[in-house]
């Protein structure tokens, strides 16, 4: 891993995890002290997080969180359903061998951490939820959705919690429930099922968010 990948993946643990929060300025040279590195690879990292959207750029003061809309919350969320449905309704007309021991690791996987949980552990939670988003999406083998998947995925995990904090001043904690609902229908061939069950899984934090907004 690289000094920059090193500096992005801490940065990025802090945003989600609360420790810098929205509003909040950062700086090159606090962000050196605190990861003790040279300013190169911090600002390569914080220019990534720019280009993401997940940062923004104050010229002579420094990086800032941005603050971000119920709108673009909503938008990233739908744009999931949309690719991760059609992605497994690809799946409907049969799997190769190589993707039928890929869903077996899914499944496995599923129900492993399902066992070993820690319930204190909620960024493991949504580390856990949003690796099997990805693993399902990958069954069918489509590089280019998978890359774009991949991004709002990212995205959405940030944006979100943000929006917890924000509400609660913690992260809460999202559960697995509907992950061998959905695996268990699309072993039963119950594309139906599995595609509406993966729709109201992707949809679940935006209605914690709509309901926050309510309160």
């Amino acid at each position: 891993m690289t000094l920059r990948d090193k500096v992005y993946q801490n940065l990025y643990r802090d945003i989600t995890d609360g420790l810098i929060s929205q509003g909040e300025i950062i700086t090159e040279n606090d962000l050196g002290s605190r990861f003790s590195v040279s300013k190169a690879p911090v600002r390569e990292a914080l220019g990534q997080l720019c280009r993401e959207g997940i940062l923004q750029s104050l010229p002579r003061l420094g990086y800032q969180v941005r603050t971000i809309s119920l709108k673009e919350i909503a938008d990233i969320i739908e744009t999931r359903v949309d690719l991760e449905v059609s992605g497994l309704r690809r799946l409907e007309a049969g799997m190769s061998d190589e993707q039928r021991k890929a869903f077996d690791t899914l499944w496995n996987s599923a129900f492993t951490f399902s066992e070993e949980r820690n319930a204190k552990d909620i960024s493991g939670d949504w580390a856990n939820n949003y690796s099997f988003h990805r693993g399902l999406y990958a069954l069918n083998r489509n590089e280019c959705g998978y890359a774009i998947v991949d991004s709002l995925i990212h995205k959405s995990s940030l944006y979100i919690s943000q929006y917890y904090l924000a509400a609660w001043g913690e992260k809460r904690p999202i559960t697995d429930a509907l992950h061998k609902e959905i695996l268990g229908a699309v072993r039963t061939g119950d594309f139906d099922t599995a595609c509406k069950k993966l729709a109201l899984d992707i949809r679940k934090p935006k209605q914690d968010i709509i309901k926050m907004h309510e309160m």
